[in-house]
């Protein structure tokens, strides 16, 4: 087995932590994909429940399909944001933390992690992220609430 130098050890643990980066945040952009196609598709089949065409007629009324479209895209969201962040942020996280602590131990590795947390201002980027997930999540609850609303102010309306 080949003796390898401190430099070419540490460049080389450098360039998996690297490659793991890359990975953990091409899998995080697929989930965040997935995550914007499910919010699109919940819209969308709110918008042909409320188009309310006269020839067709719907085995459940729309505002309780509306309703239950709201909280199936938010269980789906807070289920996707866990695997997003509980689960491929923190193994990222430990890559980045190892690369950082490399960064800091050898003075041949240029400190680009260190510059990249000191510009941050101390925000993490899953705070950032968390914005993505709670904007529709919000959405969709202010959605079914406007909906329950609506059913009820019509119940009462028809009694």
């Amino acid at each position: 087995m080949a003796c390898l130098s401190i430099m070419e050890a540490d460049g080389e643990t450098l360039n998996r932590l690297a490659e793991n980066e890359r990975h953990f945040h091409t899998i995080q952009a697929g989930v965040r994909g997935l995550a914007s196609t499910w919010t699109l598709a919940a819209f969308a089949s709110i918008a042909i429940l409320l188009k309310q065409e006269k020839d067709v007629t719907w085995l459940f009324s729309p505002l309780g399909l509306v309703i239950i479209i709201c909280l199936m895209a938010n269980i789906g969201l807070s289920v996707l944001w866990i695997i997003d962040q509980l689960v491929y942020q923190r193994l990222f996280n430990t890559n980045y933390i190892g690369g950082l602590r490399l960064e800091q131990q050898f003075s041949f590795i240029p400190p680009v992690r260190a510059i990249q947390a000191l510009t941050t201002r101390r925000r993490s980027i899953a705070s950032w992220v968390k914005l993505f997930y709670i904007g529709p999540i919000l959405a969709f609850a202010l959605t079914a609430l406007v909906a329950i609303i609506i059913s009820i102010s019509s119940a009462f309306t028809a009694s």
